[in-house]
């Protein structure tokens, strides 16, 4: 791990001079709605003076407040992503192959290297994709992943549905999409773990305002009774509220998942009903999105898309 062990030592550290509890997880996108298989670390605080109703024995010298992070979602392939966008060629325009990379690709099998068939191992970032399988971690090399039967790129559609970011996402003078994509934390990742703070903890700690009594206000004046109602025949919670978008609602987008992956910022309306979160939108927003996916109002800066503000 090299370095790594002395970093968390010095966040858990920061974090104890500051007066919170802390905790880490490493998470996988792909267990938590994203079709993606990007593995994070997620470091959660909480402050100690409120922290005590949940505290739990970690073993003989510690206690921490309980937090269980299990997320068991199916892994959603590529080919779904694929056939969400119609399952059709893009039209993007692509940087050609190489001679040796077309030679590489027509030799790899889905979920292979480039690099398993170069004579020194070059390429190693490079993949052709499976499509019965999520994407691996996507980076800033944008265009090392390549499409499982086409000689191509994948596609900044395609790379927006694997983030799990928002369709009409304004990029603004960033040209360089992928590479703004491949800094970021997918918002799914950030509202599922919201969510569960919120479930877990926020939600139990007393105020003179109930959680029922927020949510059933905020419902009163922005949900329409007939949305109510077909809430309550799916028998789902509501993080956010229902889009108008026909894509956010579909049953082949959401089965099994409580945030779905394709959606639109144009067509959705944040509830901010869980209470209010500072987002410092350090890459691409991910995190700004994610909490306000969860039901939070996201208070801070953004400087590249202000509707999601």
């Amino acid at each position: 791990l090299g370095n790594a062990i002395t970093y968390v030592r010095d966040i858990y550290k920061s974090f104890e001079d500051a007066g919170y509890y802390c905790q880490h997880w490493v998470l996988n996108g792909a267990k938590m709605g994203v079709p993606q298989r990007r593995e994070r670390v997620f470091f959660v605080a909480f402050r100690k003076d409120l922290a005590e109703p949940f505290l739990k024995q970690k073993d003989l010298f510690t206690k921490s407040p309980e937090l269980k992070l299990e997320f068991k979602e199916p892994e959603i392939p590529f080919i779904d992503v694929y056939n969400l966008l119609g399952g059709k060629e893009s039209e993007e325009e692509y940087k050609p192959f190489t001679e040796v990379q077309q030679e590489l690709y027509d030799k790899c099998k889905e979920g292979e290297k480039f690099s398993k068939y170069h004579e020194k191992g070059n390429y190693f970032a490079y993949y052709k994709i499976n499509r019965h399988r999520s994407v691996p971690t996507m980076t800033t090399t944008g265009d090392a992943l390549k499409h499982f039967e086409i000689p191509r790129a994948l596609s900044v559609k395609e790379w927006l549905l694997c983030f799990s970011f928002p369709m009409d996402y304004n990029f603004g003078k960033f040209a360089n999409n992928k590479y703004l994509l491949g800094m970021s934390v997918p918002p799914i990742m950030v509202a599922q773990i919201a969510t569960q703070i919120y479930e877990q903890w926020l939600g139990k700690i007393k105020t003179k305002e109930t959680k029922e009594t927020k949510e059933d206000k905020w419902v009163k004046e922005n949900v329409s009774p007939e949305v109510i109602e077909e809430i309550k025949k799916e028998n789902k919670e509501v993080y956010f509220s229902k889009s108008k978008s026909e894509d956010i609602n579909s049953k082949k987008n959401t089965a099994n998942h409580i945030f779905p992956y394709k959606w639109k910022l144009k067509d959705t309306i944040f509830t901010k009903d869980k209470g209010k979160v500072f987002s410092c939108f350090a890459c691409g927003g991910g995190s700004t999105m994610g909490y306000k996916l969860a039901g939070f109002d996201v208070l801070g800066c953004n400087e590249i898309d202000p509707k999601m503000m």
